[in-house]
């Protein structure tokens, strides 16, 4: 990986963990406490960034995209959860 594809990477690390926080906080202000044995499904997820950051922080994420490629996100973020492929499944 060169120092652009780390730099954007480390852009949308930071994205994903500004958004994270930013609903979990809105979900807390209308009542509704996430806990981290709650199943999250990020549908539309795209790339995957948010849910795997998810996951990072302990929350138990899955991610589903209609259209997004996700056999690439599987193999970049294939630490600990799997991305449901409307192709394959």
């Amino acid at each position: 990986m060169d120092y652009h594809e780390q730099h954007q990477r480390g852009k949308n690390a930071v994205k994903a963990i500004r958004y994270i926080k930013y609903i979990l906080k809105l979900c807390k202000k209308h009542g509704k406490n996430v806990t981290k044995d709650m199943k999250i499904l990020d549908f539309g997820c795209g790339s995957g960034e948010a849910t795997y950051f998810l996951v990072k922080m302990g929350y138990n994420a899955y991610g589903y995209d209609l259209y997004y490629n996700l056999s690439d996100c599987s193999k970049k973020y294939s630490e600990r959860f799997s991305f449901y492929d409307n192709d394959k499944n």
